[in-house]
């Protein structure tokens, strides 16, 4: 049975191929690409209400889990 490397999995939210730099985004990015303030940013991903990865103490918000949460608050 062959073995898929470790950075592919088929149900990762970039699909088939491996993780890239733009699927990464910092604080300021995200509240950029949506309007909000940096703070308010890391306050919703302090909350839980915005999925993040801490890499030491800084969030990264994958690309995917943006889509879904602006998504998940359409009116």
């Amino acid at each position: 049975m062959a073995h898929e490397p470790a950075h592919v999995n088929s149900a990762s939210p970039w699909g088939h191929r491996p993780l890239q730099r733009a699927d990464l985004l910092d604080a300021g990015q995200v509240a950029e690409l949506l309007g909000l303030k940096c703070s308010t940013v890391e306050d919703y991903a302090r909350r839980g209400e915005l999925p993040c990865v801490r890499l030491g103490r800084h969030p990264r918000f994958l690309r995917a889990d943006v889509e879904a949460y602006v998504l998940s608050h359409r009116a």
